[in-house]
């Protein structure tokens, strides 16, 4: 697959992508943004939408938006 996902982006300070041991096929794609509007940036962001648009009939996309605890 083409990459698609750019860790370079603005604002995205942390980006890791994991598959899943105990489901087959289920990949995990954790990025860290410095703050609200950089990560609302992304997901209305070319990178985001090529990916939604490849994933489209094929996988699920969910975004979980997390607290940091720091």
């Amino acid at each position: 697959m083409n990459r698609i996902l750019d860790k370079s982006e603005a604002g995205c300070e942390r980006y890791e992508a994991y598959a899943s041991v105990d489901v087959p096929g289920q990949v995990v794609i954790v990025e860290r943004y410095r703050d609200a509007a950089a990560l609302d940036e992304h997901l209305n962001g070319t990178a985001f939408k090529k990916l939604a648009a490849v994933l489209q009939g094929r996988a699920t996309l969910r975004v979980v938006r997390l607290q940091d605890f720091r």
